[in-house]
């Protein structure tokens, strides 16, 4: 799939300072949300693309979202893909509603 793909691309070297099987998790999850799931549990295990069942899934989704060592890096994380979108931005112009 292109969006996967994509996803892979884009977000595959922010996470470099995780651990492997983390990192793929957080691929899978973020791959499940662009594709068109829901922002639950439930629905981003639904959307996620693989053979295991939907309650593996939902367990899976479970662990990731409640995750310490992920919370504990989401600034770092956020850092990175603010850095990867913005090189090369001579002038940020932001605007709030």
């Amino acid at each position: 799939m292109h969006a996967v793909s994509i996803v892979a691309r884009v977000v595959g070297p922010c996470l470099h300072g995780l651990h492997a099987k983390r990192a793929a998790a957080c691929q899978r999850a973020v791959a499940a949300v662009v594709l068109g799931a829901a922002l639950s549990l439930s629905g981003i295990a639904l959307g996620v693309r693989s053979v295991t069942g939907y309650r593996h899934r939902v367990k899976s989704v479970d662990r990731l979202l409640g995750n310490g060592a992920l919370h504990a890096a989401r600034a770092q994380w956020y850092a990175a893909l603010a850095a990867r979108w913005l090189t090369g931005v001579g002038q940020l112009l932001l605007v709030i509603d």
